[in-house]
């Protein structure tokens, strides 16, 4: 790959709106993988830092940025131990080849235990469009024991509107409705789900306006839990500051006034403590026993102080 080629592949990447969350990650794999292919190693240590910094550069690049940095974290780790620089190149190739049958097992378990706990629900209300969410809703309709589904547009994206008409289409009956509406249709459900963009010991960051319906949630001492894998558990350290970050205003309003501001702020967080359980694919994680679990995730140390 010619030098800096895979930068220009990346930003190509990161503009592409018509790949979902799990489109976008395979081919950042993808591209990782052909990157690393094309590489010649010299030292250990020099091809260690080489690795290192371009996996900064993917996870400063914006885009699912939590989970890029899972990637690349579990990469790093990966070729820690390699004896020599050629020996770490074949240990990150392996990685990155065995990645999607990795994921693809996680996402199973995660759908299984998530169709088993939802099932339990008469109705449930969520925000937005989750990948792991839709799929264990699908799996518990096909198991006919699905519970009705309240859940807002998503806008500026309308990804709700999406989750709305996949739901229909799996037999899952659905109220679809404007972001605020969420928070006044709170007395006709029993739980609120939601995916995670990062879930850290500082908490869950997800889709701005997540926080404020937790908190609402709790106030009716409502369940509040969150689908994720223990493999997407992130670092405190790190998840530091993903909830600032902002996408193109126009995805709002093309055109504006210069007396308007338009901020387009993704991500807000949740604390921990309003979380009432996290449902991963080893069954639910909650209390003490939650808050261990995410404080044993560790950061590869090349990573640190980005």
């Amino acid at each position: 790959m010619a030098p800096l080629r895979w930068q220009e592949r990346l930003d190509g990447l990161i503009k592409d709106t018509r790949l979902d969350a799990q489109g976008y990650l395979y081919d950042v794999a993808g591209l990782l993988n052909e990157m690393i292919a094309d590489s010649v190693p010299q030292s250990r240590d020099a091809y260690r830092n080489w690795l290192v910094q371009r996996s900064k550069r993917f996870v400063s690049a914006g885009r699912e940025r939590a989970a890029v940095f899972r990637l690349v974290n579990g990469l790093l780790w990966a070729v820690d131990d390699a004896v020599s620089a050629g020996d770490m190149r074949a240990q990150a190739l392996w990685y990155l080849h065995e990645y999607g049958q990795r994921r693809a097992a996680l996402i199973e378990e995660l759908v299984e235990s998530g169709a088993r706990e939802l099932a339990r629900y008469r109705a449930i209300l969520t925000y937005g469009r989750d990948l792991a969410l839709l799929a264990a809703l699908g799996a518990a309709a096909e198991q006919g024991s699905a519970p009705k589904v309240v859940l807002g547009e998503g806008r500026p994206r309308l990804d709700g509107l999406t989750m709305a008409s996949e739901l229909a289409w799996a037999g899952i009956d659905v109220t679809l409705g404007v972001d605020m509406a969420l928070f006044g249709w709170l007395a006709d459900v029993d739980a609120v789900v939601v995916g995670a963009e990062s879930l850290s010991a500082r908490g869950l960051i997800y889709r701005r306006g997540t926080a404020a319906l937790a908190e609402a949630a709790y106030a009716r001492e409502m369940p509040f839990y969150v689908l994720c894998s223990r493999a997407d558990f992130m670092s405190a350290e790190y998840a530091s500051g993903i909830e600032s970050s902002a996408a193109d205003p126009e995805e709002i309003s093309p055109e504006t006034h210069e007396r308007i501001m338009v901020r387009n702020i993704l991500w807000d967080l949740t604390p921990v403590d309003r979380i009432s359980a996290v449902i991963t694919g080893q069954g639910m994680l909650a209390g003490e026993a939650l808050v261990d679990a995410l404080r044993t995730v560790r950061v590869y140390p090349g990573l640190v102080g980005r």
